[in-house]
């Protein structure tokens, strides 16, 4: 059996990295209530989605391919 010492740091990392989705999801009702501006909803929609897609070229390295 092993030890549960051994698992710990493991066990930390899951944890961490499970609790992030749910930290970044609360976050969005303040900046959605109170950073952006009311009466444009383009441009909220634009800096809500502009970051994740930023994310999501860097982490895959390729720019998305249209048919």
């Amino acid at each position: 059996m092993k030890n549960i010492a051994a698992l710990q740091p493991r066990l930390i990392g899951v944890i961490a990295v499970t609790s992030l989705a749910p930290i970044v999801w609360g976050t969005t009702y303040v900046v959605t209530t109170e950073l952006l501006p009311a009466g444009h909803p383009l441009f909220a929609a634009l800096l809500r989605a502009l970051p994740a897609g930023l994310i999501a070229v860097a982490v895959t390295r390729t720019l998305p391919h249209g048919t």
